[in-house]
């Protein structure tokens, strides 16, 4: 990422608010002391779904694969921790910006597959959000639990 001063300000902000959390798990990537990207993920609530809120790597390596091993090492690690404290991880989510190719061929290639799309809600009217999902098991949806009339 390059930052400019403003973004550089909230971005440490964010950090800082990321790292109290305690179910939150931000995984950095990093050569000696020099950080080459960071994955962040976090609970949904009960739900055993889970988000990879954001992931970034650093303009200078990207394309040289660090994503890739970063992701696939990271959800590892995350599925990991989470099933250590009890917690189910049935699905992680996530999304990505329709024009980000390279970002949606990536998520394909480590099993996310698209499940719909989300129009002007990041980063203003005209950005369409791909969502993409990489399920750990098939269970149904348990119908009635929000409406007993409804339970089969």
């Amino acid at each position: 990422y390059e930052y400019n001063s403003k973004t550089k300000e909230q971005s440490l902000i964010f950090f800082k608010d990321k790292l109290g959390k305690i179910l939150d798990k931000i995984y950095v990537a990093y050569t000696g002391d020099k950080i080459l990207g960071f994955a962040i993920y976090s609970p949904e609530g009960l739900t055993a779904t889970h988000k990879l809120f954001q992931i970034g790597i650093i303009k200078e390596v990207q394309g040289q694969g660090i994503g890739e091993i970063l992701l696939k090492e990271s959800i590892d690690l995350y599925v990991k921790n989470m099933k250590k404290l009890g917690i189910d991880v049935y699905t992680i989510y996530l999304t990505t910006s329709s024009d980000n190719p390279a970002g949606q061929n990536l998520y394909h290639k480590l099993g996310f597959v698209e499940v719909g799309r989300m129009k002007d809600t990041f980063m203003g009217r005209g950005n369409v959000e791909v969502v993409m999902t990489k399920f750990f098991d098939d269970r149904k949806y348990p119908t009635g639990i929000w409406n007993e009339d409804n339970k089969e």
